[in-house]
C-alpha cells in the first residue's frame, strides 16, 4: 500500500460476520461515507483536507508518509543531501502514468512549476516555493536547489504530488472537468458529481503492489445520522468522522467495526489581530472600542484560562479528544515534550481582562464551521459559554466549511474556531503555515487569517529548520514550540481522534494524519466470537 509500514489501530470486540446486504456481496466494490466533500480536484490548488484525501487515490509523491506521519519512499525511491542548498533525487524505474507513459525528471519538473505559479489562499505553492530550480542529471535522477538550506526538503516535497508534463498548463477546470486527472496512483479516475461523489476504478499498473478494489466511491454524507444509517443499511461499507456519541453502541455491534486514532489535527481559537476593530466586536454596552482587545497577550491568556479543555473533550467529545498544550501533536518531530494544557481558570481569567482595561469584558462574535470537525457546533456553543462566564460576551454563527475558510481568509472574522493538522509530520509545517508571519511570496503564514506576528517566533522557526543535525533541529523547533505556547498566537484547545466504522469483514489501517483512504482498507481475515 502507498503508506507503507501502517498500523491496524482495530479497537472493536469480538466479531461475528453475518450482516446483510453489501457485506455478503463477494465483489471488490468499495464505498466510502465522507462527511466532507473535495471543494476542488485540482490537486495544487487548495491545501485543504478533503482535497488532499481525494487527490491521494488518484496521485503520488515523491515521498509518501508511513507510520506516525514518518517518511517513506514514493516516487523517488532514495534521495541525499549533496551539499546545504542541493539535494538529489532518484526516481522509481517502471512507474507509468494512467495514461501509458513512463514518470521521467520531466513530469516532476512541470509538477513543481506548476505549483509554484498557483494562488489562493491556501495554495501548496507554500511548498513549492522552498525550492529554487529543478534539473535532471541523469534519465531518473533530478536535482533539486533550494533558496535557502532546506533540511527539511524531503518533508516538502511530500505535499507536492506528481502530474503528467503535459498537464503542465492545465487549468483547474481541466482537473475538474476530469480531463487532467491522471496519475500514478492506485485508482483511476471516473467522475466527480460535486458535492456528493467521486468514482474511482482500479489501477492495475500501479507500482505500489495489488489493489485490493475494482471500483472505489467516495461519497459525501454530511449529516451524522445519516452516514451511520448508510453504513447499518449496507448503502456504504466504510464511513469517517464517526460521532464519539455513537463509539460505544457501535462498538457493541457484532455487525460492525470500529477503528480510531489520535490524529495531529489541532483544534483552536484564533484572533484577528491584524485591524484596529475586528468585526462584530463591540465594549460590552455595545459601544465602539478604542483598540482591538485580542492585540494584548492578556486577552488572549484570558481566553485560554476562560476554557475548560477538560469538559470540552468529556462533555462535547463524550472522550474522543486530546487536551492540547501546543499546536503540534506531542511526539511528533519538533513538538515540547514538557508542557501541559493551560488550566481552567475563570477568576483569572476575570482578573486579566481587568488588566488588559476590560474589566466589564467585551462582546465579540465566534465563528464556527459546521459539519467540518468533530462535533464543531456543540464544541462553539460550549465555549461561547464559557467565554461568557467570564465577561466576554459571545455569540456565535456557523457556516459551511468552504465558506467559513473563504470568509476567514478575507478577515471577516474576529474569533474563530478552526482546526489544522501537521500535514509533514514536523512542528516546523504549523509553525510557519499557522503561526508565522503572513507573507505569501515567502510562504509563510499561508493560514494566518488573523495577521498574528511574532518576529522573535519567526526567527526561531526560520533558525531551526536550516539546522541540519536532526537532533539540534528538533530542540530548537521544540524551543520555537514553547514560544508559540506562550505568546497565545492561536489558543490550543484539543487534538481530534479520527473514528471510522465499516462492515465486520473489513480493516482501516488508522494513520493520524486522519486522512480517509481506501488503499488501506483491506478485507479482515475471519475471526469467531468465544
Amino acid at each position: 500500500m502507498t503508506r507503507l509500514g501502517l498500523l491496524a489501530a482495530v479497537v472493536a470486540g469480538s466479531l461475528v460476520f453475518a450482516s446483510p446486504g453489501k457485506a455478503q456481496d463477494p465483489a471488490a466494490d468499495l464505498v466510502i461515507a465522507q462527511r466532507a466533500a473535495a471543494t476542488s480536484l485540482d490537486p495544487h490548488y487548495q491545501n485543504y483536507g478533503p482535497n488532499l484525501m481525494m487527490a491521494a487515490h488518484v496521485f503520488d509523491r515523491l515521498v509518501h508518509q508511513g507510520a506516525s506521519q514518518r517518511l517513506v519512499p514514493g516516487l523517488a525511491v532514495a534521495w541525499r543531501l549533496v551539499d546545504p542548498l542541493t539535494w538529489e533525487f532518484d526516481l522509481r524505474p517502471g512507474v507509468t502514468f494512467h495514461d501509458g507513459s513512463p514518470l521521467t525528471t520531466a513530469d516532476v519538473i512541470a509538477s513543481w512549476r506548476r505549483a509554484v505559479r498557483m494562488t489562493g489562499h491556501s495554495s501548496i505553492s507554500f511548498f513549492a516555493r522552498v525550492i529554487a530550480d529543478m534539473q535532471p542529471v541523469a534519465p531518473l535522477t533530478l536535482r533539486i536547489t533550494t533558496r535557502a538550506p532546506a533540511p527539511l526538503l524531503p518533508h516538502t516535497v511530500n505535499q507536492i504530488v506528481i502530474i503528467p508534463a503535459r498537464l503542465e498548463d492545465a487549468s483547474t477546470a481541466d482537473f475538474e472537468s476530469g480531463a487532467a486527472m491522471v496519475g500514478t496512483g492506485p485508482f483511476r479516475f471516473e467522475s466527480w458529481d460535486k458535492g456528493h461523489s467521486v468514482r474511482l476504478s482500479r489501477n492495475a499498473a500501479w507500482w505500489g503492489g495489488e489493489v485490493t478494489w475494482d471500483t472505489v466511491e467516495l461519497r459525501a454524507i454530511p449529516d451524522d445520522a445519516d452516514r451511520i444509517a448508510a453504513l447499518y443499511d449496507s448503502r456504504v461499507d466504510v464511513i469517517d468522522t464517526v460521532p464519539p456519541a455513537d463509539v460505544e453502541r457501535l462498538e457493541a455491534s457484532s455487525l460492525l467495526r470500529v477503528v480510531g486514532t489520535p490524529t495531529s489535527r489541532i483544534i483552536y481559537l484564533g484572533f484577528d489581530v491584524g485591524q484596529e476593530v475586528p468585526p462584530g466586536t463591540t465594549a460590552a454596552d455595545g459601544g465602539p472600542l478604542v483598540a482591538n482587545p485580542f492585540r494584548d497577550l492578556k486577552v488572549r491568556r484570558a481566553v485560554a484560562q476562560a476554557i475548560n479543555r477538560a469538559a470540552l473533550v468529556r462533555d462535547s467529545l463524550e472522550g474522543q479528544g486530546v487536551e492540547a498544550a501546543q499546536v503540534v501533536l506531542p511526539g511528533l518531530f519538533g513538538a515540547a515534550p514538557d508542557l501541559a494544557p493551560m488550566p481552567f481558570d475563570p477568576a483569572g481569567a476575570r482578573a486579566l481582562l481587568a488588566e488588559a482595561g476590560y474589566p466589564g469584558g467585551f462582546r465579540t462574535t465566534l465563528n464556527c464551521t459546521r459539519q467540518r470537525y468533530v462535533n464543531d457546533e456543540q464544541v462553539c456553543s460550549a465555549i461561547a459559554l464559557m467565554l461568557t462566564g467570564v465577561g466576554i460576551q459571545t455569540h456565535t454563527e456557523f457556516f459551511p466549511g468552504g465558506e467559513f475558510f473563504d470568509r476567514a481568509a478575507k478577515g471577516e472574522f474576529a474569533l474563530r474556531l478552526a482546526g489544522w493538522g501537521t500535514g509533514t509530520g514536523e512542528a516546523s509545517y504549523t509553525l510557519r503555515g499557522l503561526l508565522g508571519t503572513r507573507d505569501m511570496e515567502a510562504g509563510t503564514g499561508v493560514s494566518n487569517f488573523g495577521h498574528y506576528s511574532n518576529p522573535v517566533l519567526d526567527d526561531a522557526v526560520t533558525a531551526a529548520v536550516a539546522t541540519f543535525d536532526p537532533a539540534d533541529r528538533e530542540a530548537a523547533l521544540a524551543e520555537a514550540s514553547r514560544r508559540a505556547a506562550a505568546d497565545l498566537g492561536v489558543v490550543p484547545l484539543y487534538f481530534q481522534m479520527a473514528l471510522w466504522a465499516m462492515r465486520p469483514d473489513l480493516t482501516y489501517a488508522a494513520t493520524n494524519d486522519e486522512f480517509t483512504q481506501a488503499i488501506l482498507v483491506e478485507r479482515a481475515l475471519a475471526e469467531r466470537a468465544p
